[in-house]
């Protein structure tokens, strides 16, 4: 079993998702509001 890669793998990729979740909630919330705004 794959001992030293898996720990270091999964810790890299949360902190990326992590970051890219907050991300594209923020820029989708955005994207709302302007469209939010413009429709009338």
């Amino acid at each position: 079993m794959r001992g030293r890669r898996c720990p270091v793998m999964s810790q890299s990729h949360g902190i990326v998702y992590g970051h890219g979740a907050s991300t594209t909630i923020i820029i989708v919330l955005f994207i709302l509001l302007v469209i939010v705004l413009k429709a009338p």
